[in-house]
């Protein structure tokens, strides 16, 4: 049974320059530092469309080879990405970010995590969850807060 992640984290800034950072993959990759390691991650700004395989190892030991993300589509105007990955564990991770202002100083970022991992969906949507949150608390967000919900 699928289940989703719904995560909100509010920043102080500014909502066109923190989007334009979601589009660089290196700052995620960054965002990442101390829990995941990205082989073949590609530098630069994602396009709609484009496809990266990925292997991904976490902690240090746990290594998922040919993690399959397709940036599905980029709407600049509205500040939403929304990829669609897979791996040989998950059958379908489908990620929607949406990057909005939030009062006169302050942005919300949300993000929105589908996944089917059969009978371990509860554990993956879980996992994910902490993952999106260590990625937030790096970047330094005011507050986070998640929900997990059964689709």
């Amino acid at each position: 049974m699928a289940r989703a992640l719904i995560l909100e984290a509010r920043y102080r800034g500014d909502a066109d320059t923190m989007f334009a950072g979601a589009l660089d993959f290196g700052e995620m990759v960054a965002a990442m530092k101390g829990i995941a390691v990205y082989e073949n991650a590609p530098e630069g700004e994602i396009v709609e469309g484009m496809t990266l395989s990925l292997d991904v190892t976490m902690f240090g030991f746990l290594k998922t080879r040919g993690h399959e993300i397709t940036v599905a589509r980029i709407d600049h105007a509205a500040r939403i990405v929304e990829s669609r990955e897979r791996n040989p564990s998950i059958r379908r991770w489908d990620h929607t970010i949406s990057i909005q202002p939030d009062g006169e100083t302050g942005v919300l970022w949300t993000d929105r995590v589908e996944i089917d991992a059969g009978w371990q969906s509860w554990g993956a949507v879980r996992f994910a969850g902490y993952v999106y949150g260590y990625r937030h608390r790096q970047r330094r967000a005011l507050d986070i807060r998640r929900r997990y919900i059964r689709i």
